[in-house]
């Protein structure tokens, strides 16, 4: 050592003063505390679709604090890249929503298709010549951009979260369902217009659950049952009380769906009873006795809740189904669809612009005393309202989101592939029933889509290396 060294020893690099609070907010604990409220919050205030229902007042704000919480939370985590990338499609369809916000030159604006009756009532009052954005509607184009809050902060707090308490969000939103068919239930008990009707707008005399319209509700259902056959084989060892639990709650789902009147709930549940069972059937395969043919009981389920429900006069959705009316108003609109996407293409009118332009398109024999909210077939009303540019992003999510599936029914151990299976199963049974409505415009359908996403997108979600996670 020389005598420089000895007089003035070398000092340790300074590390960084740690900050206590901000080390305790972005705890494991912390980050899991936020995202259950999160999805609670969600269910409770975005079962609705219109935009507005009072209570998106306290879910938006909320929503975009979320994403901060959970952008600051994923910083470090090893799922970083995976969820950021998931998430970029999302800000991809922000950015869409923001270009059809840009104010156009006057020239242009009125040579896009679908606009000249717009122009010629501009010109009629003297604004012929003001710039204009794409979009018809700016305000619900505006309400669309800020919706996309509430799946992009599902996605940033997932994957900030650890395999275990990914689990455990799962487990909440099967509890959620539960809680649901609780409301439903007393809602068939009491008033159609009670305090346990949770909208002010609401499919009143039905059952909805959480939701504020039937269809969306029996949906939620069926979309969750899958999820339960996955709960029901975790662990080594299952247990006949799970097994039964998990029946009991099948029938339940399966009578309201039916009481609720929804017949695209009815068709997923259709689907996703078989599916259910298959997937019981591959949990099962070796365990010996009984238990082994327990995967028999999702179709007898079904079997014996259309009997009941047929038995007592509630099966709304199957007197619906086996009408006369067919697919009555949404089939008779069908046509005229198809011809706002042709006369609107390849610009589109603005994501969220529907009920306001539809007017426009409305012949006096579709015409109701009910203005159309929604087209009724999500997959039409996005050529409608995204043109070319929506029709390019919908194409890139679904090859990616395509071979993600493709991959991920194959991946990770027996208990991983099972849980995959019934995300996927989720997903294509949300795929369907947007053919016939708008699930997808609620917060908390969002919500779930983004959730069971970004779980694919995460390798071995539920796992802890090669082991499934222990259940505490």
């Amino acid at each position: 050592m020389s005598t420089i060294e000895a007089i003035f020893p070398a000092r340790a690099p300074r590390r960084k003063p740690r900050t206590p609070w901000l080390a305790s907010a972005l705890s494991q604990r912390a980050i899991f505390a936020v995202s259950a409220a999160f999805l609670v919050l969600t269910f409770l205030t975005g079962g609705g679709s219109r935009d507005d229902i009072a209570s998106l007042v306290i879910l938006r704000p909320l929503s975009v604090l979320a994403c901060f919480y959970g952008w600051l939370a994923l910083v470090q985590k090893p799922e970083r890249q995976t969820t950021q990338r998931v998430a970029a499609m999302l800000l991809a369809l922000g950015a869409l929503a923001l270009l059809q916000l840009v104010p156009l030159p006057p020239a242009l604006w009125q040579a896009l298709p679908g606009r000249a009756l717009h122009a010629e009532i501009a010109a009629a009052l003297g604004m012929g010549e003001q710039w204009r954005p794409l979009t018809l509607s700016p305000v619900k184009t505006l309400n669309m951009l800020f919706s996309l809050a509430t799946p992009l902060a599902a996605m940033l707090l997932l994957g900030a979260l650890e395999p275990e308490n990914r689990r455990r969000i799962w487990l909440l939103m099967l509890a959620l369902g539960g809680a649901s068919m609780v409301l439903a239930l007393v809602q068939l008990a009491g008033s159609p217009r009670g305090p346990a009707y949770l909208y002010r707008i609401t499919s009143e005399g039905y059952a909805v659950g959480l939701f504020a319209n039937r269809n969306h509700f029996a949906v939620h259902l069926a979309l969750l049952v899958p999820l339960a056959s996955w709960l029901a084989l975790e662990g080594k060892r299952i247990s006949r009380t799970r097994l039964a639990a998990l029946f009991g709650a099948l029938a339940l789902a399966a009578l309201l769906i039916l009481a609720s009147g929804s017949r695209a709930g009815l068709l997923c549940l259709a689907l996703a009873l078989p599916f259910a069972s298959w997937l019981l059937r591959d949990g099962l395969a070796k365990q010996s006795g009984p238990e082994r043919y327990t995967w028999l009981a999702p179709p007898l389920v079904a079997l014996l809740a259309l009997i009941l429900a047929l038995f007592t006069g509630t099966a709304s959705a199957w007197q619906r189904l086996a009408g006369q009316d067919g697919l009555g108003h949404r089939g008779a609109i069908l046509p005229t669809l198809w011809h706002m996407a042709r006369e609107t293409f390849p610009a589109g009118t603005g994501f969220g612009s529907f009920a306001r332009v539809w007017p426009q398109w409305e012949s006096d024999a579709l015409a109701q005393p009910n203005y159309l909210n929604q087209a009724h077939n999500d997959w039409l009303q996005w050529v409608i309202e995204g043109g070319l540019l929506g029709l390019v992003w919908l194409g890139v999510a679904l090859a990616l989101l395509a071979r993600l599936c493709w991959r991920r029914w194959r991946d990770g151990n027996a208990a991983q592939r099972r849980f995959n299976r019934a995300l996927i199963a989720a997903i294509a049974l949300l795929a369907l029933a947007s053919a016939a409505d708008y699930p997808l415009r609620t917060p908390a359908m969002m919500l779930l889509l983004a959730l069971a996403v970004t779980s694919l997108a995460i390798p071995h979600s539920l796992t802890c290396g090669e082991k499934p996670c222990p259940a505490r």
